[in-house]
C-alpha cells in the first residue's frame, strides 16, 4: 500500500508532466503584431501580414474585430492566431524574406514574398483571365488563374508571393488573390 507521501510524491510528479508539456506547447507560440490590414478585422478568408513578415489566412472564423497593429500570439503548429482572447484558426500563406524568421514557422509554405509594392494607375472594371497588370517597381503580371471580380482602385498595395513560376497576387481591397504568371 501507497503511504501518504509516496501518493503527494506522484501527484506532483503527474503535475509537473502536465505543468512540461503546456511549457513544451507554449514554446511553439509566439507574440507578433498585424501589421495589415488595419484594422484587422478576423474573418474567414481574411489575408493578414504579421510583423515577422509572414503572410498567413484566416480559414474558419467570424471575429467582426476592429483591431488596429493588435499584438497577438501566433502558434504555427496548431495553426491558431489568438486575439482578445478568441482563438482564430489560420494557415501560413508565405514565409518572410528574413532567413531567421522562416526557422519558427512550421508547417513551411511553399510561397514566399517576391515584393511588396503597388499597382501602376487606376485599376477599374472587370479583371478576368489574361489581364495584365504593372506594378509601381516595373514588373508585368498577366493573370492566369480564374477570377472574376468588379473594381475601382487607385495604386493599390500590393504584395506579391512566389511559387516556382507562378505569382499570387493580394492585392488591397479586392476580394481574393490573383494567380498570375510574370511577363518580364
Amino acid at each position: 500500500m501507497l503511504s501518504k507521501k509516496n501518493i503527494i510524491e506522484k501527484v506532483i510528479l503527474v503535475a509537473l508532466m502536465f505543468v512540461s508539456i503546456d511549457a513544451l506547447k507554449a514554446q511553439d507560440c509566439y507574440e507578433s503584431t498585424i501589421v495589415s490590414p488595419t484594422p484587422f478585422a478576423g474573418n474567414k478568408k481574411n489575408i493578414f501580414k504579421l510583423s515577422d513578415g509572414s503572410i498567413w489566412v484566416v480559414t474558419d472564423f467570424y471575429a467582426q474585430l476592429t483591431a488596429q497593429e493588435p499584438t497577438v500570439t501566433i502558434c504555427p503548429d496548431q495553426g491558431e492566431l489568438i486575439i482578445e482572447d478568441k482563438a482564430i484558426k489560420v494557415r501560413l500563406l508565405a514565409l518572410p524574406n528574413k532567413p531567421s524568421e522562416k526557422k519558427k514557422l512550421v508547417p513551411l509554405s511553399n510561397w514566399e514574398i517576391y515584393e511588396e509594392t503597388s499597382l501602376m494607375g487606376t485599376i477599374s472594371g472587370k479583371l478576368e483571365k489574361e489581364r495584365v497588370l504593372k506594378t509601381v517597381s516595373g514588373n508585368i503580371y498577366e493573370i492566369v488563374g480564374y477570377t472574376f471580380q468588379f473594381v475601382l482602385k487607385q495604386e493599390p498595395a500590393v504584395t506579391v508571393l512566389k511559387h516556382d513560376d507562378i505569382y499570387k497576387l493580394i492585392i488591397n481591397g479586392f476580394e481574393e488573390p490573383l494567380i498570375c504568371r510574370k511577363v518580364n
